[in-house]
This record gives C-alpha cells, structure tokens and sequence, in this order.
C-alpha cells in the first residue's frame, strides 16, 4: 500500500468515526430535548469525547493509526451508550431510533447501484467495523447478484457490554441503516445471527 493509498485509508476511516458519532450525539440531542438534562455530560464523561474539525486538525499525522483507534473506541461506545440511555429513558424509543437509522442510511443512498459490488463497498464506506488496521470481515461469496461475508471478529460487542445493553440491538440498528442505504434498490440484505451478511438481487 502506497502513501497516498494508506492516507485514503486514514480519511475513510475518520469519516466513519465522525458518521457514527453523529448519530450517537444526534440520540442524544432527542433525549436532552426529552427531559434528560445531563445526557450530554453523561455520555462525554463515560465515553470521552472526539474534537470537531476536519481530518488534519482532529488526527495528529505523525501518528494518524493511534488516534484513529482510539477514536473509534469512543464513537462505538458513544453510539452504545446513547442508545442504552434512550431505551432506559422509555423502551418505546426504541421505534424512533430504528427510524432514525434508517433514515440516516437513506442519506447516502445513491439514485442507482451499478452493481451489487458497489453496494457492498458503499456499505464499507459507511459501517465502523474496527480500527481500520485489523482484518474483521472475510468475503465468502462473490458472484454478479450475492456477495456473502463473514464476520471474524465482533467489534461492536464489548461496546455495548458496557453500555449494559446486548449487542442484538446494534445489529438491529445497523440492519435499519443499512436498508435505508439500499431503500428503493433491488438489493436484498440478510444478517444470520450476526454473523454471515448477505447482499442479494433478483434479476
């Protein structure tokens, strides 16, 4: 991997970061606006906080993959800890923050997906899956309408351990934004039991 390749690489995954800790502050505004005066305070003292600003001003370049991993460990449990928050607030939460993911997918949903490979790489683009240095994902299938992958590593579950939730309730949320992504498409998405993803297309 050439430098400007490993750079990509670093601004991905700042992207996916700030993505992820947007949604969770996003949540966490809902609740504030509910009635929950010190969420805000709650979150930033239980999690940390990741600075506001642009790629070069937030990540320090002589060690970018440092601060990136650390980072990561905070929008995870940012998101984790503001869902938690929400659904101990009231359980009937939990419809408005599937809708929120949803259509947070949306967002970035193209007019067209070239292919079902362009779906499966927008999803890359979008998911924080690890730190951006470790393998976490294997693709199993790869044919013109399914590609199949396995996870090799739960990133996500340590998270919401300690947020004091299951980790069932991200992949629920993550499904939703996901299928907000491939809202209006052919392209079907399938978890089995967290584990192994599918992305299909009925020709």
């Amino acid at each position: 991997m050439n430098s400007t390749q490993q750079n990509d690489k670093y601004f991905l995954q700042f992207s996916k970061i700030k993505l992820w800790d947007e949604m969770a502050t996003d949540i966490a505004y809902f609740l504030l606006s509910q009635g929950y005066e010190t969420i805000m305070d709650k979150i930033d003292l239980t999690c940390g906080a990741i600075p506001q600003g642009e790629y070069e001003q937030v990540i320090d370049q002589g060690a970018p993959q440092q601060f990136l991993t650390f980072y990561t460990h905070i929008a995870e449990f940012r998101f984790a800890v503001a869902v938690t928050e929400a659904l101990k607030m009231n359980k009937d939460y939990w419809v408005a923050i599937k809708k929120y993911c949803y259509d947070k997918g949306k967002v970035f949903r193209p007019e067209k997906f070239a292919n079902i490979q362009a779906a499966y790489d927008l999803l890359d683009c979008c998911i924080l899956d690890g730190t951006g240095d470790e393998d976490t994902k294997k693709i199993t299938v790869a044919e013109q309408d399914k590609i199949v992958w396995e996870k090799l590593i739960d990133t996500h579950e340590n998270y919401w351990q300690k947020a004091g939730s299951p980790v069932d309730i991200y992949y629920d949320l993550q499904s939703c934004f996901i299928l907000g992504i491939l809202n209006e498409s052919s392209i079907k998405f399938a978890n089995e039991e967290n584990k192994i993803f599918t992305l299909s297309c009925e020709n």
